[in-house]
């Protein structure tokens, strides 16, 4: 018997429906980021909150990201796990273009923080992204990997051509 079409956000929501407190927990999803002088594999946790909260929220992570992967660079290392999770939370600038504009009513300090913190050139790049810098939500992509799991995927290799700063490659 042939399998009902769903769209993706039905099957997110069937999904949702199915999914206990204790599968949440359990679910990891692996990075390979760097650890001091031996790379291991960043473990994704719920508890990381990627891209939760609203602008200003999204835009201190960011900012904290920068500073930390600033420091990390001037200090020739590879991150600790500690920062790992502190970088994990970068989200890029897609949906805060007002920062990058001096006369936005309430966001007159991030603009000159963000003027301050990045070079010119890291300042054009970031600004040019806004159009275009999307991060795409967890559950979205958990959601993904199950159908995949699903149609038969066990694992290997999977080539995402678009990856700038997403999580699909997990």
């Amino acid at each position: 018997m042939p399998q009902k079409q769903q769209t993706l956000l039905e099957f997110i929501k069937d999904e949702e429906s199915e999914r206990s407190k204790k599968d949440v927990e359990s679910e990891n999803i692996t990075f390979n980021i760097a650890s001091n002088k031996t790379r291991i594999n960043y473990t994704y946790n719920p508890s990381d909150d990627i891209g939760a909260g609203g602008q200003k929220t999204k835009y201190k992570a960011n900012v904290e990201a920068i500073k930390l992967l600033k420091d990390i660079e001037k200090e020739n290392r590879l991150a600790t796990s500690q920062e790992q999770s502190i970088l994990i939370r970068y989200t890029g600038w897609g949906g805060l273009s007002q920062v990058f504009n001096a006369e936005t009513k309430g966001w007159e300090r991030e603009y000159q923080e963000l003027k301050e913190l990045l070079t010119d050139e890291e300042y054009i790049s970031a600004r040019a992204s806004t159009p275009n810098a999307h991060y795409t939500d967890s559950q979205v992509i958990k959601a993904i990997y199950k159908a995949l799991n699903r149609f038969g995927f066990k694992g290997g290799n999977i080539l995402e051509p678009l990856w700038v700063l997403d999580y699909f490659i997990l």
